[in-house]
């Protein structure tokens, strides 16, 4: 009811509940934990979303700690259908310097559920193109974390915050066509690795029509500078008989 007239009540619907359970001194410690059911709320904003995104199997699990030094998310973790973030960090508030600490996070994102909650009307001509990319697929990061990031000192540049980021992630079942009448490369899988701002590609997988395409490894160096990539390809091109159609026609 409070958001009765404003533009977000006009586009929110249904209802939230929350269990939630608290310890503490009620002075200079305390730790909440508990679950935010968002299964019965929904979202309408056709200038973003062509349908209305709801909340359907979504609930947010927390566990937080406040003391006098710091703020604890012990654990933050989303799940929607069968997509799932966890995350969890400090912000530290010794002195005057608040910093973020220990930042964590690791998901698990098939992209058809992703594609839910894409923004593809405001994204013009490049909807077309990324969106048989979500009709199948998952990206799975095992672990990714952020360095020490003080809050009080300019915004990093974008090439600074990514020296900070460290990612392990494996992708599977994902598929790509560079143009609507040339060759659908299906079945990608493989493992990346970030870190210093350099990625390492490892062990990719992928067919083209009726080959499967030999194993590619790359890395890329610089990547929010002057990125420079270096490919490896290793192993046979194996077709199989008989060649389809569109195998003829990427090998024309």
């Amino acid at each position: 009811p409070y958001l009765q007239g404003s533009s977000l009540g006009q586009r929110l619907r249904g209802s939230v509940s929350l269990r939630g359970h608290y310890q503490g001194n009620l002075r200079d410690h305390h730790r909440v934990e508990g679950v935010l059911d968002v299964s019965r709320m929904s979202y309408r904003d056709l200038s973003l979303w062509p349908t209305t995104l709801s909340g359907t199997n979504g609930a947010i699990a927390f566990a937080m700690r406040v003391d006098p030094e710091e703020l604890a998310v012990e654990q933050l973790a989303l799940t929607l259908d069968a997509l799932s973030v966890k995350t969890s960090g400090r912000l530290s508030a010794q002195g005057e310097r608040p910093t973020l600490q220990d930042v964590e996070c690791s998901a698990d994102v098939p992209l058809p559920v992703l594609a839910r909650f894409m923004p593809w009307p405001s994204m013009g001509a490049a909807a077309a193109t990324l969106q048989p990319m979500f009709r199948a697929g998952r990206v799975v990061i095992d672990r990714a974390t952020l360095s020490d990031l003080p809050l009080t000192a300019p915004p990093p540049t974008f090439r600074d915050l990514l020296r900070k980021v460290t990612l392990a992630a494996t992708i599977s079942g994902l598929s790509w066509q560079a143009a609507p009448d040339g060759p659908r490369v299906q079945n990608i899988r493989g493992a990346l690795r970030l870190a210093d701002g350099n990625v390492a590609i490892q062990g990719v997988r992928a067919q083209v029509a009726s080959a499967t395409l030999p194993e590619i490894s790359a890395a890329v160096t610089d990547l929010a500078g002057t990125p420079t990539i270096q490919a490896d390809i290793k192993g046979p091109l194996v077709v199989s008989h008989p060649v389809s159609a569109e195998m003829a026609r990427f090998l024309r």
